[in-house]
């Protein structure tokens, strides 16, 4: 759209300009109704007069002013006009004397222009039409044909008229007369128009201290309150002119973090959940083997160590108390009988009977020191079959020990 505004805008001829105009209804139809409302003189080359032959379409020359009078703009009267006399003053110094240093007769930013139309007019056809100032050509280039007046310094394609500079079109056909380019550009252009303007000087005057006596009351500056904040000397720009300083917002695509899809966010998923996704076969676990069984971890392993535990716990108790009552019965039977062979069999029957019960009573401890280690074992590792093993452990201890 903005390309098409600026065809629009840039067309020399009214043709150009309604076909422009047409791309741009195609478009948006709207944006074609606000600009066929305004006259096309205020913005379109194909209305402007070729009186001023000027075709600047951008207020740049604003612009540069603006900037130049930003430091002054804000200051008092007096200081305002100082500052711009000292600001016009050194201009016209500077651009007087490189114009006097310059050697061609052309401005140099129309020379640029006119050097690149040269290039430009390589492509094109003059043919004379027989008139007698041999100044009237037909000017073609296989596809677009255009008529050229040298005497009036006039072109079909208005180009010449608007700017003061030979388009292609003329450029060609000075080139078939052996006429140099440079002596057809408006007189606007030349060093010399250039040096006469700024031939002009602004004259000097002294400071406040010399300055004559006046009666009357002072002056007084108005009273002005301050407003809050920092005092802003940025021009206020428009709301469609670009802001070098403003950051771009690049908005990307969106990508969804839950089923990966473009378009949405995780909150406004409506894919698949947690609870939807296929679990593979054997779990989530990998039966990768471990080497060490410190590395081992789960409910697995949990189990089997409190499982091993209780049952070395079991065995150990049982061992100690079966040889503990076998010792302690063989020793107290040795004791009555080598001790007490006068006493009779009564003695040694009571002393036996005591040593024996004496035996059963500490298996009964050392088996409730087994328990009681397989309880903690069991506790520690948190598993049901080192339980079941605890009690079935338990019932042959007590089994052994009622034998002994």
């Amino acid at each position: 759209m903005k390309q098409s505004l600026w065809i629009a805008a840039r067309a020399t001829t009214v043709p150009e300009w309604e076909k422009a105009m047409e791309n741009m209804k195609k478009l948006n139809e709207e944006a074609w109704k606000d600009m066929s409302q305004i006259p096309p003189s205020m913005w379109s080359r194909s209305a402007y007069s070729t009186h001023t032959q000027c075709d600047l379409q951008v207020n740049n020359m604003c612009e540069a002013f603006n900037k130049a009078i930003l430091e002054y703009r804000d200051k008092p009267i007096i200081s305002l006009v100082e500052g711009l006399k000292y600001y016009m003053t050194s201009r016209i110094v500077r651009l007087r004397d490189y114009m006097l240093r310059y050697g061609g007769e052309i401005c140099p930013i129309i020379q640029k222009r006119l050097e690149k139309s040269k290039k430009d007019a390589d492509g094109w056809t003059p043919m004379w039409s027989g008139d007698l100032k041999q100044s009237i050509f037909s000017v073609s280039n296989g596809i677009d044909q255009y008529v050229v007046n040298l005497v009036e310094k006039t072109c079909a394609c208005r180009r010449w008229e608007l700017s003061g500079i030979p388009c292609v079109h003329a450029i060609s056909c000075l080139w078939f007369n052996n006429t140099k380019p440079e002596d057809f550009v408006a007189h606007w252009y030349r060093k010399t128009t250039f040096v006469d303007c700024y031939n002009n000087i602004i004259l000097p005057n002294n400071g406040p201290k010399l300055w004559p006596n006046v009666e009357g009351l002072p002056i007084q500056p108005p009273y002005v309150r301050r407003a809050p904040g920092r005092p802003k000397k940025a021009r206020r720009k428009a709301n469609d002119e670009p802001n070098p300083k403003r950051m771009k917002k690049v908005i990307g695509t969106v990508t969804c973090n839950r089923c990966k899809r473009v378009g949405h966010n995780k909150r406004s998923c409506k894919g698949k959940t947690a609870a939807d996704r296929v679990i593979p076969i054997g779990g989530n676990k990998s039966n990768t083997s471990i080497k060490h069984p410190e590395a081992q971890t789960g409910v697995n392993y949990t189990e089997q160590t409190g499982a091993q535990s209780a049952k070395n716990t079991a065995q150990t108790g049982v061992n100690t108390t079966a040889q503990t009552s076998a010792k302690s019965a063989k020793n107290a039977s040795q004791t009555g009988v080598n001790t007490t062979p006068q006493t009779g069999v009564n003695s040694i029957a009571q002393t036996g009977a005591q040593s024996a019960k004496h035996a059963a009573q500490t298996g009964q401890a050392a088996d409730v020191q087994g328990q009681n280690a397989t309880t903690s074992n069991a506790k520690k590792g948190g598993a049901k079959k080192g339980r079941k093993k605890k009690n079935e452990d338990a019932i042959g201890t007590q089994q052994s020990t009622n034998k002994s």
